[in-house]
């Protein structure tokens, strides 16, 4: 049987049952028509520049065909984004792309499609509508990867068009009907598999994932065996079929999802978002999930039953702050409890300390390895020894440059409260105060590492801070500062009892407080106890140092727990330390000569393989994709 025929074949036994759930909405009135498309200004956009990736020498063509009143779109031969705007009175620099269902067989381009993008502009979402390429060895070399290129692809153009499209690239989500929601899935959870060319270095994650009646499982026993046999032929390996199993892919990093099923669907049983859903919830990540009793499959955006599952997402959206437009800082700032980037993004730091000041001065050497962890952040440890303005415009550059948010700390009032003013007057230098203004827009500052043992009274903590807080703002002083419990950083009563007067003292209420877990033999219930506090009291914490033991290798610290509950309450935090240069004790290296291929122990647990490594859970701020080479 040729392939038209084939595909007319299967299209008829998908759509019999599949069309009688739509007429009683289909036929929309003209004047709604009018309205819905007043909304919208389309543009279509071709994916590639040039040649389309592992497209092969063919004669076919693509088609376009109106059946039933549903718009089906087959033999894909140029991908492309349509794309729709939002009225620019209501535009919130929120993006979709939207990927149609039809079981990899066709498109449905319509009312899974262009009928979504303008619901999504009445919202003031700018709404894409991806026309990808369906699986054909007749038309590629990698049938099976064709629609992951196509997805990531847009996610690429859309970033990197942000700024001409009126688009936050922090706000970038992905919309999937059933096969279309798998693919949309699959983009949410391959999203470090790179399939398609990425020179700017941009992110391949989508901020959110909408999920409706999607295909998520390709094993048994809820496959959706059409889309599986489409999509990776009658020989897939165990291997293909997990990996395109969404279900079996989900990682902390994968983002928040809005799901919708009908319990009465049997084409794609509702367990597919069930499961899918419970993959997250194990994976600490939100999401929403919407069962309805009666809709079938394919209902595109209203139910056979009149419910309108658009007006929760709508809510979702909302709730989560994607309908609300960013402040634009020159700077990262502090609210609530939170880091937020300069355009507005949430930060949560992941990442390790490097004692560059006394291993490598630069940061050319360890920063590029230390990007290979997936790392956010990095902590510099820094001295006066090690010079001002100069070498810090060098270390702070080259941790930039390597898409690392750089938390610069002065080390020299470790332990010692009367080195403070020290630590201030070096922050407070012409040549140093002209490097922090250059670099406001990604630097965090750590006025003194660990000042003071657990003398300190309370008052005089407050005081002494204030004070230092106040003058560095005097001086043009704009990005967050973080302050050190004392005791060694080890007491976090300074924090949990201060932190709020300490913010409200603060003229640019842009402050961070660091709790180092040194104390060996800590409870799992006491840091517990300490986050839940933090939080409570809407105080911005990050742990700031961590090892499996402290100084002289005195045993243990529960540093698993520690990278597992910080996840679980978005907290951040820096391991100490990525080495190697821990002479008292070489066990605190998490490498052995400060290379990537040599993490090992614990090191390697933090940084790659715990399920709440550095890796696995650390989600780098857009900004940072698009830092500036100085």
């Amino acid at each position: 049987m040729d392939y038209v025929r084939f595909l007319s074949r299967m299209l008829q036994k998908m759509y019999t049952t599949y069309m009688e759930t739509k007429k009683k909405w289909l036929l929309l009135s003209s004047s709604t028509l009018f309205l819905t498309l007043s909304l919208s200004a389309q543009q279509v956009i071709p994916l590639y520049e040039g040649a389309v990736p592992d497209q092969l020498e063919q004669n076919v063509k693509e088609k376009i065909e109106n059946r039933n009143g549903i718009e089906l779109t087959s033999n894909v031969v140029n991908p492309s984004l349509e794309m729709y705007k939002p009225p620019k009175g209501i535009a919130t620099g929120t993006a979709v792309i939207i990927c149609p269902g039809g079981g990899y067989w066709v498109l449905a381009t319509g009312h899974e499609g262009k009928d979504v993008a303008r619901e999504f502009n009445k919202i003031g979402v700018t709404a894409f509508v991806l026309k990808y390429r369906l699986p054909d060895s007749v038309i590629s070399r990698q049938p099976s990867i064709s629609p992951i290129q196509d997805a990531q692809q847009a996610m690429l153009l859309v970033r990197s068009r942000a700024v001409e499209w009126g688009i936050d690239p922090r706000k970038v989500g992905i919309l999937g009907f059933s096969a279309g929601g798998h693919l949309a899935a699959c983009a949410g959870t391959q999203f470090n598999r790179q399939y398609v060319a990425n020179r700017q270095g941009l992110s391949l994650r989508p901020d959110f994932m909408m999920l409706i009646y999607p295909v998520t499982s390709f094993v048994a026993p809820y496959a959706h065996a059409g889309s599986y046999k489409k999509l990776l032929g009658n020989h897939a390996t165990d291997e293909q079929q997990a990996l395109f199993s969404p279900v079996l892919q989900v990682s902390p990093t994968t983002p928040p999802a809005f799901l919708v099923h009908a319990a009465d669907d049997t084409g794609v049983p509702a367990e597919n978002s069930v499961q899918f859903y419970e993959a997250l919830r194990e994976n600490q990540v939100p999401a929403e999930l919407h069962i309805y009793q009666e809709g079938g499959h394919g209902f595109g955006l209203r139910l056979p039953t009149g419910e309108k599952w658009m007006e929760r997402c709508r809510n979702w959206l909302k709730v989560n702050g994607w309908l609300e437009k960013s402040p634009v800082k020159t700077h990262c700032y502090v609210t609530g409890r939170f880091l937020h980037a300069p355009d507005g993004e949430k930060i949560i730091l992941r990442g390790v300390n490097k004692m560059n000041v006394v291993t490598d001065k630069t940061g050319e050497r360890s920063f590029k390895e230390i990007a290979k962890t997936g790392a956010n952040c990095v902590r510099i440890m820094w001295m006066k020894f090690g010079g001002g303005g100069q070498a810090l415009d060098t270390v702070i550059g080259n941790a930039v440059r390597h898409g690392l948010l750089p938390v610069l700390e002065l080390h020299d009032a470790t332990g010692k409260w009367d080195k403070l003013p020290e630590c201030l007057a070096f922050w407070l230098q012409p040549d140093v105060v002209k490097v922090i203004k250059k670099y406001e827009r990604y630097l965090v500052i750590n006025i003194a590492n660990e000042a003071g043992d657990n003398t300190i009274t309370m008052a005089d903590f407050v005081q002494t801070y204030t004070a230092i807080v106040k003058k560095m703002r005097n001086a043009g002083i704009r990005v967050p500062l973080m302050i050190d419990a004392a005791n060694w950083g080890r007491n976090e009563q300074y924090l949990l009892e201060n932190g709020a007067s300490l913010l409200k003292n603060d003229p640019g209420k842009n402050l961070l407080f660091s709790w180092h877990i040194w104390d060996s033999g800590i409870s799992e219930e006491r840091i517990s106890r300490a986050i839940d506090q933090s939080i409570e009291k809407d105080i911005p914490l990050v742990i700031g140092e961590f090892a499996p033991m402290e100084v002289k290798c005195k045993c243990c610290i529960p540093y698993r727990f520690i990278m597992k509950y910080a996840h679980k309450q978005q907290i951040g935090w820096m391991a100490w330390s990525w080495g190697p240069g821990n002479s008292d004790c070489p066990g605190m290296d998490m490498t052995s000569t400060g290379v990537f291929d040599s993490l090992h122990g614990w090191g390697r647990e933090t940084a790659l393989d715990d399920p709440f490594s550095i890796k696995k859970t650390s989600v780098k701020p857009m900004f940072l994709y698009t830092s500036i080479a100085y």
